[in-house]
């Protein structure tokens, strides 16, 4: 697992990022919505059948946190009501992971799962190299509509050290979340890119 991306702590602190490789589903969905937990279906179920594949070839890993690229519709709105949350999904993969077998398991399932509820969201997942360089991240311990907190830390801690925000995006990665925990007790490194 790759601390860089899946460790923190509940202090802002400044990481530079190699870029790797992803699956993404690039059909954008709204925070905690029906839809969102039908894309991650479809993403951990292509996911898994790689990893399948890559252990025929003597890559044994563990899947990664859920990640999210994640926008507010309207700033003023901010994070106290999920619908203004609008992004897509993302799960970590190998480096080793080629095109060709992607494409080949992705052409495969397709055919497979065209009655699925996951087939749209399935239809947009897209292997991507990420370069995110430097970021700055920090642990938000809570629920998703207290995120903002954690933000404006993390947004002083940016001014303070006469970095500025690159997008109005921001990604998440999910350590304890919805899955596992009540949301009092979820876990989140968020993390936004600046220069």
């Amino acid at each position: 697992m790759n601390e860089l991306l899946f460790e923190a702590k509940l202090i802002p602190e400044i990481i530079t990022l190699k870029p790797m490789k992803y699956l993404i589903v690039d059909k954008k969905v709204t925070a905690e919505s029906t839809e969102a937990f039908i894309a991650i279906q479809g993403l951990y179920k292509l996911s898994e059948i790689i990893q399948s594949k890559l252990k025929d070839k003597g890559t044994i890993y563990e899947l990664p946190p859920l990640e999210g690229e994640w926008s507010l519709l309207d700033p003023k709105i901010g994070f106290k009501d999920h619908n203004n949350i609008v992004g897509n999904f993302m799960l970590l993969q190998p480096e080793n992971l080629e095109d060709n077998l992607f494409n080949e398991v992705k052409s495969k399932l397709l055919e497979e799962s065209k009655t699925e509820e996951y087939y749209e969201y399935f239809k947009e997942t897209n292997l991507k190299l990420v370069d995110e360089k430097k970021s700055i991240k920090m642990l938000h311990v809570g629920p998703y509509t207290e995120e903002q907190t954690t933000f404006d830390i993390m947004e002083k801690f940016a001014h303070e050290l006469g970095l500025k925000k690159l997008y109005k995006s921001h990604r998440e990665s999910y350590i304890k979340d919805m899955r596992t925990v009540p949301k009092e007790q979820f876990q989140t490194i968020l993390k936004f890119q600046v220069e």
